[in-house]
């Protein structure tokens, strides 16, 4: 029952269990994205005392509700399978295996060492071409952190961390312990850029080596179904956006269906500069140097502001060492390296539809044609400027009740992200069926949903005009702003 508080605890063959955590999941089995049928998933845990266990864990009596709800949907984060040996990614780890550095712009991008990553791994030929990997990290005397860690030659330690990946501070009980496990949620390339993508790009002269692997089927396969590198209605609607006939775009999709030699688009994982000397406000795209400029966006893209041509680094940077510019261009097709910003100015990816570095797939496209059709929108001097840090700002105070706060707040998750998934469904096709991107009503619904899919996770208010309300059922109003 949607409409229903969830129970704060159960009891199970005499023991008392917990409310943990609680989402509300489509019921794939009728009715179309965000107007499916709904179920409720809750989690109940079983301790001598979950307010206590959580206290040894991290410091999570300094968030709000909504945080802790969402901090502790990492610890139910999903590890992958190791093809070495079968098991799932959960490693021990302690606090000495974790250094913290300072942050230049890295939005969720942390670094890992060669010999490190690939012991993870296996130590194998997938370990050896593996760019990163994708981490949830628990450590109470260190805190919880979330993000991506770029594998980085040279260093003497075993990970390195800054502060934006940090997501709850570090436990202050004195029993808080310095070990504790690294899960591995994904590895990258992905299989489509090693399988298919990147094999467009290998060198001619390695023919003779027998270095030389072909697309695979399955990959080609995909692409005439539309199952692998899919180019999104999403996307076509800001190219189209931006200057790129919709027949043009067509034609293109049907190029590439076709014949996979055609493809000139993908999705890369985003990583930070592990040699911190690519220029601010570039890009250096991972296993190619003959693409010069890229047009990059992220989902959900739902203005033209949200993609932007960049420039890929196709040259060593003046600062940059000869042996750093030989290991970058060593590197497995699969992700893009965004140089870090200029001190006071925002990192690239918050500027290309509010991304990060945290794990967030960015769709690239070097297809000459379409980039040359592209009205580019620039950068203002207003966006690039990064917001001003309150050093005076109080540290966060604890709150004594916290947990008991937070049980409320999870036990009525099913109604309120019943209405939000409604809200998030309505604004999309709002802004959808209003052909112009640039009209003010389309981009007013478009950063409703994105305020709508954000609120969802950490709360918070869902701006839109005044007179777009009457196309909001009045039960949901109290979730809007003007």
């Amino acid at each position: 029952d949607l409409d229903a508080d969830l129970p704060l605890t159960q009891t199970v063959f005499g023991k008392v269990f917990e409310l943990y955590h609680a989402k509300v999941k489509e019921d794939n089995s009728c009715g179309l994205s965000y107007s499916k049928s709904k179920k409720v998933i809750a989690y109940y845990v079983h301790t001598n005392n979950l307010r206590l266990h959580e206290e040894m864990l991290a410091d999570f009596g300094t968030l709000p509700p909504s945080k802790i709800w969402a901090r502790r949907g990492h610890f139910l984060s999903s590890a992958t399978k190791l093809k070495f040996n079968n098991e799932y990614g959960v490693k021990s780890i302690a606090a000495d295996d974790v250094v913290m550095i300072e942050d230049l712009g890295t939005v969720g991008c942390g670094f890992i060492s060669e010999q490190y990553l690939e012991a993870l791994l296996g130590n194998n030929t997938e370990a050896r071409r593996t760019l990163g990997i994708q981490v949830r990290i628990f450590i109470p005397t260190k805190g919880v952190f979330k993000g991506m860690l770029m594998r980085k030659q040279g260093i003497n330690s075993k990970i390195q961390l800054n502060e934006s990946l940090r997501k709850v501070l570090p436990s202050k009980s004195d029993e808080a312990s310095d070990n504790g496990h690294i899960v591995i949620k994904r590895t990258f390339p992905s299989k489509d850029n090693f399988q298919g993508v990147g094999r467009l790009f290998q060198n001619p002269d390695d023919l003779s080596k027998n270095k030389i692997k072909s697309i695979t089927k399955s990959f080609r396969d995909g692409l005439q179904k539309g199952t692998s590198c899919k180019l999104s209605p999403m996307y076509q609607r800001v190219l189209q956006g931006l200057g790129i006939p919709k027949d043009i775009l067509k034609q293109y999709i049907r190029q590439y269906q076709k014949n996979a030699e055609n493809l000139c688009h993908t999705h890369v994982i985003g990583m930070s500069d592990p040699t911190n000397k690519l220029p601010p406000n570039s890009v250096f795209l991972t296993g190619i140097l003959e693409i010069d400029r890229l047009f990059v966006s992220r989902s959900p893209c739902m203005e033209a502001e949200d993609g932007h041509v960049v420039k890929v680094v196709q040259t060593k940077p003046t600062e940059m060492r000869d042996d750093e510019w030989e290991w970058l261009q060593s590197l497995t097709f699969g992700a893009i390296i965004f140089g870090n910003p200029r001190p006071g100015d925002r990192p690239l990816p918050e500027l290309i539809a509010d991304g990060d570095l945290d794990g967030d797939l960015y769709f690239v496209l070097w297809h000459k044609t379409l980039l040359s059709l592209i009205q580019p929108v620039s950068f203002t001097n207003d966006e690039l400027l990064a917001p001003i840090k309150d050093d005076t700002a109080k540290e966060k105070q604890y709150d004594p009740h916290w947990f008991d706060k937070t049980q409320r707040f999870i036990s009525r998750i099913p109604h309120l992200h019943a209405d939000i998934d409604q809200l998030i469904g309505m604004t999309y096709k709002a802004s959808e069926a209003i052909d112009d991107i640039r009209d003010s009503d389309s981009t007013s619904f478009a950063r409703a949903y994105k305020q709508a899919l954000d609120a969802k996770k950490h709360g918070g208010s869902i701006f839109l005009p005044e007179h777009l309300w009457e196309t909001v059922p009045n039960k949901l109003h109290k979730h809007l702003a003007k």
